[in-house]
């Protein structure tokens, strides 16, 4: 009995050392106890939330520059260039904005919408409509317009769809030849910025652009990424406020056949010019390009050389202060 008692003696105290070690190697190495795993549902709906509050601001924000950008006027009438470059002193398009402004002395600012390409393409074209300037352009942009029924029925385009917009660019037209001279511009400005008839104007050349990719669709295939040049204009072209690419630019204008040169400022002080299309008979219409955006710009007449005195006076102001900059940070070093 005594030899069991001791043996069970022996069993409990080699127990006890044994769990005695282990509470110390439990200490020494900082043994934790596992964590409760998080369901995997749980983890995806707390992801699928976060997304949704994403969403939700993405959305606000989006909504608030909208309505910004709604209070724009959608056209303005034609400013002093030296505007632009006083807005720009300090950017670094600043450069390439100065030799812009030697050869070009005024600019409307379009609205940043989707549409200014569309918007500055289409006031440009409707000036030539002015009998004082006597051009021909106004005689080709009336027969053109004319002529885009036949294109977009060839299309595939039902008439529907298209008339009131197609006879509501004729009358306008029709109007801006017999306004008296002084009440052009005023005219002109209401037809691209009233909202009853420039969204009308604005999506009735979409469809012409349209209606030539679709019937040039082997020129232009190459140069869209989706699958077919039908859906392609059904997401960027027709689609109203998308911004404007190379490839409506370049199909608008060759059915028109009347050229535009877009400049684009370039950070290193340099301009880049880009033909629309290659083939024009003349480029009479000139836009400038600034990130995501496009603006009209003239050259000077007889009667704006007052307008180009005052930019060549800004500009002088802005290369004065420049001066005085550098020369008081010199002063302080």
């Amino acid at each position: 009995i005594n030899a069991e008692y001791m043996g069970d003696l022996r069993i409990m105290a080699e127990k006890k050392e044994e769990d005695h070690k282990m509470e110390e190697l439990k200490e020494k190495d900082k043994i934790v106890p596992e964590t409760k795993k998080v369901p995997l549902e749980e983890e995806k709906g707390k992801l699928a939330e976060d997304m949704r509050k994403l969403v939700e601001q993405n959305s606000e924000f989006e909504s608030q520059l909208k309505c910004e950008i709604a209070k724009e006027m959608p056209m303005t009438e034609k400013k002093p260039i030296s505007l632009l470059l006083a807005e720009y002193k300090d950017n670094k398009f600043f450069k390439s904005l100065e030799i812009v402004s030697k050869t070009f002395n005024q600019i409307r600012k379009a609205r940043r919408d989707g549409n200014c390409f569309y918007r500055s393409y289409l006031i440009q074209l409707l000036e030539f409509v002015n009998p004082v300037k006597g051009a021909a352009n106004g005689v080709l942009v009336e027969e053109k317009i004319k002529a885009s029924k036949e294109l977009l029925m060839i299309a595939g385009f039902d008439p529907l769809i298209f008339e009131d917009s197609y006879d509501l660019l004729l009358r306008e037209i029709i109007v801006l030849k017999t306004v008296e001279p002084e009440k052009f511009e005023a005219t002109l400005l209401n037809i691209v910025s009233n909202p009853e008839t420039s969204n009308y104007l604005l999506l009735f050349l979409r469809l012409i652009t349209s209606a030539y990719i679709k019937t040039h669709s082997e020129v232009f295939m190459g140069f869209v990424t989706e699958a077919t040049i039908e859906d392609y204009c059904l997401a960027e072209v027709e689609h109203f406020d998308h911004d404007c690419d190379h490839v409506q630019i370049l199909a608008l204008t060759s059915y028109m056949n009347i050229g535009i040169n877009v400049y684009v400022p370039r950070y290193d002080g340099q301009m880049e010019t880009s033909k629309f299309p290659d083939a024009a008979p003349e480029y009479p219409i000139h836009m400038l390009y600034l990130p995501g955006h496009y603006d009209p710009i003239y050259k000077p007449t007889q009667n704006s050389k007052l307008c180009q005195l005052n930019t060549q006076l800004i500009l002088n102001c802005i290369q004065l202060n420049k001066k005085k900059k550098k020369k008081k940070k010199s002063t302080l070093r």
